[in-house]
């Protein structure tokens, strides 16, 4: 009673076997304050029935961090969702995008406390609209995100790793000179990305 909200930004992947998870953003507010996140549900039977929401992540609105761009992948039993959070470094006086993920091995029922994901350098003052993730096939999760460059534009970084999120140095994919924005990602067996 007396709240209200907002959903956009939503992603959703089938498993094969009937099951589909979701991923959006949410802005959920009461009177003058309120609270955003990213949101998780779950469906074992096409999406004719859907589990309880589970929030991934969540900040207090004004708190100075977005969460954004939220992207799931599955594989088997293995769901990998990530999305960027951007946190204002009052240091750098600027906002810090950095992708960040939760995952789960047991088809979406459980997660893992969310965590960022520290191969990817912040990128200051980017907008934290731009994340994608994907399994190749051979398990590997690959994300693209939004980083940083030298010379402070916004890039494309592509990184590999676990669903337990371990994961290699990233590796950059767009042209340093200009900024780059809203990845999006297609994986074909394990070497085409």
């Amino acid at each position: 009673e007396g709240t209200s909200g907002t959903s956009y930004a939503a992603d959703v992947a089938p498993d094969g076997s009937g099951g589909v998870q979701v991923v959006w953003h949410e802005s959920v507010w009461s009177g003058t304050s309120g609270s955003h996140g990213i949101y998780h549900r779950r469906s074992t039977d096409g999406g004719r029935t859907w589990s309880a929401t589970t929030i991934l992540d969540w900040a207090v609105t004004g708190s100075g961090t977005s969460l954004d761009a939220p992207a799931v992948a599955v594989r088997g039993t293995d769901v990998f969702v990530a999305w960027m959070r951007t946190p204002y470094s009052a240091t750098l006086a600027a906002y810090q995008s950095q992708p960040s993920f939760a995952s789960s091995t047991d088809r979406g029922v459980t997660f893992g406390t969310a965590a960022q994901l520290g191969s990817f350098v912040p990128a200051a003052g980017a907008s934290g609209d731009g994340c994608d993730v994907a399994f190749d096939s051979s398990g590997t999760v690959v994300v693209v995100a939004e980083g940083a460059t030298t010379g402070g534009n916004a890039a494309i970084w592509c990184a590999t790793g676990t669903v337990a999120g371990l994961f290699g140095s990233p590796v950059r994919v767009s042209p340093a000179s200009a900024s780059s924005l809203a990845p999006r990602l297609a994986v074909v067996g394990t070497t085409n990305v």
